[in-house]
């Protein structure tokens, strides 16, 4: 695996396995006020956005409440995708290494 690829601590929130926008902001190296921008901006179902983005707020360093997200792993992905650079291109690399190996384990899906 790749050293470039970005580290977020998953926390259980809400009874499922989810990082925060502050998380991806920080592992993209993305100001933060970028990602909740980047979430409403997908092209995704309302559904897909209901089941894999959780609005939610923190408390910044000088005490404002400021919006932020929960994501499960799909929507970290999905919005994952979207982004460049070297830690984004290392995540993508690594997602089709490990889809790979899964369907050569189920038969393959598609041929080489």
């Amino acid at each position: 695996m790749s050293s470039n690829l970005p580290v977020v601590r998953v926390a259980v929130h809400e009874g499922k396995p989810t990082v925060t926008s502050l998380q991806v902001a920080e592992a993209f190296g993305k100001e933060h006020d970028r990602v909740p921008r980047d979430i409403r901006n997908l092209s995704v179902s309302k559904s897909f956005i209901a089941a894999n983005f959780g609005a939610n707020e923190y408390i910044d360093s000088i005490g404002r409440s400021l919006p932020m997200y929960h994501l499960t792993r799909d929507g970290f992905m999905i919005l994952a995708m979207g982004y460049n650079g070297a830690k984004a291109m290392a995540l993508k690399e690594a997602y089709i290494e490990a889809n790979i190996i899964n369907s050569d384990a189920q038969g393959g899906l598609l041929p080489k």
